[in-house]
This record gives C-alpha cells, structure tokens and sequence, in this order.
C-alpha cells in the first residue's frame, strides 16, 4: 500500500494552523508575493502547508521545526536541513505538484486530509523524477506545474529511508 495514515490531535492540528496563520500574516506584511505567481495567496494555503509538514514529522517521528525565517524556510520543510519537502492537497485524490524550480535531490511528500483529525501520506517522488511528468496549469496567472497522480509515486513508508 502507498498510503500511510497519521493521527494528529487537537492541540498539534491547532499549533499547525496557528503556524500557517503567522507565516501569512508575516508574508502581508513584508510585501512578499507568492513564490509561484499565485494572485491572493490565501491563509489557508499557509494553513495547509503547515499542517502537511507537521503530519510528515509526526509520520518520521522527528521533531517538527516551524520557522518564520523565510530564508530558513527556504532549506526545506519538516527540519530545517533540506531533507524534506512537502505537499499538500485539500482534495482526496490531490496531485503531487513539483514546479521547474524545485529542488531535483530533494523528496517530495503528498500530504491529504482524509478524515477528522487523520491525514493520509500518499507518497512521494524525488524533484528530478516528478519533473519527467508533463506540466499542467493548476489555475489561471499561474505558471504550469508538474503533475503526478497517487498512483505513480513511491510508498509512504519509503520516505523513512532518509
């Protein structure tokens, strides 16, 4: 099976989206637009990331290191050492989405929400790999990305080899 199941409790779902709530706040304030020409970033895309990243760690059993350092945050998700990167989706049958920019050494990790407090680990697809597959535009003003089902991406478990 590709998919593994994480359960998170009240309190870490709740300082997950604290976390996102705060990196867009802060982004509002510096003036920093969306690193992928998305117009509007929404809170809830910050809301979600964190979540993700926080469900990988939890997942790993490492420690889960939330930055506001947008220069830190530039090394990786999860810790702060590049290892991860993650992704997320809203949707059951989300995508994984790697863009041209992305690092090519780098995991990167689906991230869905499946049900209450329980998030599902799809997978995840080395950056050179993910970009093998063709781009498709996600939304209008947004650059094209790489798109690669569930179905292609290496077993959740797999990650835990890092």
């Amino acid at each position: 099976m590709n998919t593994a199941f994480v359960t998170v409790s009240k309190d870490e779902l709740d300082g997950a989206v604290a976390h996102g709530k705060e990196l867009h706040r802060l982004a509002i304030k510096a003036g920093r637009p969306d690193r992928h020409g998305l117009k509007n970033a929404s809170e809830d895309q910050h809301v979600v990331g964190a979540i993700g990243e926080m469900v990988v760690a939890k997942f790993l059993g490492v420690a889960w290191e939330p930055t506001q350092d947008f220069n830190k945050r530039k090394q990786g998700d999860v810790t702060n050492d590049g290892r991860y990167e993650v992704r997320c989706s809203r949707r059951r049958n989300g995508r994984l989405v790697v863009r041209d920019n992305d690092h090519d050494d780098r995991p990167y990790i689906l991230v869905t929400h499946h049900h209450g407090y329980t998030f599902a680990i799809r997978g995840w697809m080395y950056g050179r790999d993910a970009k093998k597959f063709p781009k498709v535009e996600m939304s209008p003003g947004r650059e094209p990305q790489h798109c690669v089902l569930q179905s292609e991406l290496n077993p959740a478990e797999g990650i835990k080899e890092f």
